[in-house]
């Protein structure tokens, strides 16, 4: 159908096509702040499952009660993160001690620093002081290393362009 050279079938489906992301956006806002669903009571009658009770129906998802540490649970938590937090530190220098070791460098340091993290006694700060130490020596010894490493290139460089120059 044209009125006056304008095809309205056209404007009407182009209308209805902006319209419909109108109305998806707004309905899918509208089931995001609606948390009416999530706070609904869900029970299990014998197999079937229902938001309304039934006779020796449980609910299948309960409220936890909030039931407050006691000063033991609390420093057992406590132990707990230190513990975990240091074996996650450990972990971590063993993996840079066997990248150093592949290079053909150890340190007794570095053992004695992992042994004694790994004691339930030692803590966490403690224990990151004597990583850091055997860390900083095993950094010292690679620095030399490579300064080793260095020089030898530069004799092996040295030496070849010496046969170079007494080849002309």
């Amino acid at each position: 159908m044209s009125y006056g050279g304008i095809d309205t079938v056209n404007i009407i489906g182009r209308v209805i096509t902006s319209l419909g992301g109108v109305v998806q956006t707004f309905l899918i806002i509208l089931f995001l702040l609606l948390p009416t669903a999530a706070l609904a009571d869900v029970y299990n009658c014998n197999g079937n499952w229902t938001n309304k009770p039934c006779d020796g129906g449980k609910k299948a998802f309960k409220e936890k009660e909030h039931v407050p540490l006691s000063p033991e649970q609390i420093k057992e938590q406590d132990a707990e993160k230190q513990q975990r937090e240091k074996s996650f530190l450990v972990a971590d220098f063993r993996r840079q001690a066997e990248e150093t070791k592949k290079r053909g460098i150890s340190s007794f340091k570095s053992k004695a620093a992992i042994k004694f993290c790994e004691r339930s006694t030692t803590s966490l700060d403690d224990c990151a002081a004597k990583l850091s130490a055997a860390d900083d020596e095993l950094a010292s010894f690679v620095d030399e290393e490579d300064k080793k490493l260095i020089e030898l290139e530069k004799i092996r460089i040295d030496k070849q362009r010496n046969r170079q120059l007494q080849r002309y």
